[in-house]
């Protein structure tokens, strides 16, 4: 196995045997260093910090038991037949689904290329690049022009809301995944065109009676954990995933999911959006739409959407505030729309 940094090449045993000089590297570089180190040393575990899925964010060290088996289900998953040769890091290795990319190359016997995270990965990247294997925040997937998405034979993107039109246009296989740091990335996927999401491994789901997301398996250390996720239960292997609970918008005693909302508006609004809310002196909040980029007229659009989900008014940002994963942060989105409007949060 090679690992494959900007300047310079490793084979694993260089690494595992070789003390290196942090000024030869960058910042993202190090950490794939440290992570690969760590893994050849056996350390029992590893430390990463939560999303706040499941609670407040904080720090938790996952055991390399639990690693290994993340990676093994999702590639038993992806490539039976054990035919990828190449992986491509293009996303940040601090965060858990970074860290797994290089562990599923370590474990799996891949040949890893490693660049900087950014918006755009094939700015980094030659044209004649081809890679089996990819992990990309939605920032990224959105950002891909082109037919550059069939440099890949598969890829994995945090959920999100994606045009059908993506998939018309390339061979490429994408999963959305499911998960958080507390269960070692992902544990479902859902192949993008497909309404579901299926579980891996041994992990099954519990129904709740609020419909919140319950799941037992190896990875929780087969205890219950319930998350603030909100889904339609299908079976204890598959779900549909309806929205966070704590992005809930009461309007007028009606409970509103933003990315219910935005599921349906993806298909006629090419901008990058979230659904969001505003005080209201009469429904206590209303919907809104904030737009990224420049303003344009978009009610006709609202035609697609239930009357009580069609946003009251339409605001546009210069540009989103994104979380260190690079997914839209929507509370501090919506904090500097609420300073911008001169509301009191």
């Amino acid at each position: 196995m090679v690992v494959r940094f900007k300047k310079c090449e490793l084979k694993i045993d260089q690494i595992h045997k070789e003390e290196f000089s942090h000024e030869s590297f960058v910042e993202h570089e190090i950490k794939v260093i440290e992570l690969i180190k760590g893994w050849l040393k056996n350390d029992p575990y590893f430390e990463f910090k939560t999303s706040g899925s499941t609670g407040k964010a904080r720090s938790i060290h996952i055991e390399r038991e639990k690693i290994e088996y993340s990676c093994k289900t999702t590639m038993e998953k992806l490539d039976p037949h054990h035919k990828f040769r190449t992986s491509l890091l293009c996303i940040n290795p601090e965060m858990i689904g970074g860290a797994m990319v290089v562990f599923r190359a370590l474990i799996w016997g891949l040949d890893l290329h490693v660049i900087k995270p950014s918006s755009n990965p094939f700015e980094l990247v030659g044209n004649e690049s081809k890679f089996d294997l990819t992990s990309m925040v939605p920032l990224q997937l959105q950002d891909i022009q082109g037919n550059r998405l069939d440099c890949f034979n598969t890829i994995l993107v945090g959920g999100g809301h994606y045009p059908n039109e993506l998939l018309s246009r390339t061979s490429t296989k994408i999963y959305l995944t499911f998960g958080m740091t507390e269960t070692v990335s992902h544990f479902a996927l859902k192949l993008m065109g497909e309404d579901t999401f299926d579980c891996l491994g041994d992990i099954n789901i519990e129904e709740q009676p609020d419909k919140k997301l319950a799941i037992r398996g190896t990875l929780t250390n087969h205890k219950l954990l319930i998350t603030n996720d909100l889904i339609e239960f299908i079976s204890t292997k598959k779900f549909n995933w309806i929205g966070r609970s704590d992005f809930i918008i009461n309007s007028g005693g009606i409970k509103i999911s933003p990315e219910e909302v935005e599921d349906k508006l993806v298909s006629v609004l090419d901008r990058k959006f979230i659904i969001s809310h505003l005080p209201d002196d009469v429904l206590g909040n209303k919907v809104v739409l904030i737009v990224e980029g420049e303003s344009f007229n978009v009610n006709d659009e609202f035609a697609v959407l239930e009357r009580y989900q069609r946003p009251k008014e339409v605001h546009f940002v210069r540009t989103f505030v994104h979380t260190p994963s690079q997914k839209i942060d929507r509370i501090k989105t919506r904090e500097l729309l609420l300073k911008s409007l001169n509301y009191r949060s």
